[in-house]
């Protein structure tokens, strides 16, 4: 049998698209456990598909981000590329440890119709 990749911590519970009206990539995060609880010191790794690379700053442990009044979502990280060129985002989320906790997940943008983003990653129990 062919070997199988281990099961990662969290698994996307909730995503969603929003149009918008800035040239930013932005995404707003929530990591939380089973009890939809915000967990702290999780970080998000973006490789843009031209190369550039950037990380979030740590998860909080309280909901510290919220995306505003008209798609109201609250995360506890945000993640911003400022300026991002077209192209496609893969956004690793990482543990303390800085080790894959979540598969990776793509994320398309084009500045000529600016899109934002939430994602909930749900640790799983067990």
């Amino acid at each position: 049998p062919e070997p199988t990749a281990p099961p990662y911590q969290f698994v996307v519970k909730e995503s969603s698209d929003f149009e918008t009206s800035h040239p930013n990539f932005d995404i707003y995060v929530a990591v939380v456990d089973s009890a939809n609880k915000p967990l702290s010191d999780y970080r998000l790794v973006g490789t843009h598909s031209s190369g550039l690379r950037q990380e979030s700053r740590p998860s909080a442990s309280d909901w510290t981000e919220n995306s505003g009044a008209m798609h109201y979502k609250a995360g506890n990280i945000k993640y911003e590329a400022f300026n991002s060129p077209a192209g496609v985002w893969t956004l690793q989320l990482v543990d303390p440890s800085g080790l894959p906790a979540a598969a990776p997940v793509e994320f398309p943008f084009d500045p000529n119709q600016p899109t934002w983003y939430f994602i909930v990653f749900e640790r799983q129990s067990g």
